[in-house]
């Protein structure tokens, strides 16, 4: 993120581009772009031919700064204002083709005794791996996504959330103090 990234105000990473070659080798270039103050931003990309796209990435430098790049409004405090980051660069390749890809396979619910983490193959398992510790309080406490168990369990008040499928729309996550 940018050092003094925060809410409207602060540095955001500017200047940088996208370079598309084609299939049939033309150039198309995207940008420069402006992050917002997660580092992130976008662009859509429609491709209009098949085969291989290679697109790349170019980050010219930047020095930090306290201050929004077009607004001027000051972001947070920061020991890295001054600090310049060096320029970088990545490349990757996408194929587009006019066949339809097949979806990942699905594996069943489970039928016995399961343990987190959940591996990521194991999609459809979101339903029944709600894992909503709603707080302290037991009462008048409702879990709203997935299903609860229907044998004896023990809650558990410790992180759990390493990798894999979480489950539900709804999380939260207690640590143990």
């Amino acid at each position: 993120m940018p050092p003094t990234a925060g809410g409207t105000g602060g540095d955001r990473w500017t200047g940088f581009t996208l370079t598309i070659t084609k299939p049939d080798g033309s150039i198309e270039t995207k940008g420069p772009y402006i992050s917002d103050a997660t580092s992130a931003a976008w662009d859509i990309f429609y491709p209009s031919q098949t085969g291989v796209y290679t697109i790349a990435f170019s980050f010219p430098g930047q020095t930090a700064s306290l201050y929004h790049p077009e607004t001027g409004i000051v972001g947070s405090a920061s020991d890295y204002v001054g600090d310049y980051y060096m320029p970088s660069s990545a490349s990757t390749t996408l194929t587009v083709q006019t066949e339809q890809v097949k979806e990942s396979p699905t594996y069943p619910l489970p039928t016995s005794f399961w343990s987190r983490p959940i591996d990521g193959q194991n999609t459809l398992w979101s339903s029944i791996a709600s894992n909503w510790l709603g707080g302290g309080a037991i009462m008048d406490k409702v879990q709203p996504d997935g299903a609860g168990p229907s044998s004896g369990h023990i809650m558990w008040t410790k992180e759990y959330q390493d990798g894999g499928i979480i489950g539900g729309n709804s999380w939260s996550v207690s640590s143990a103090a």
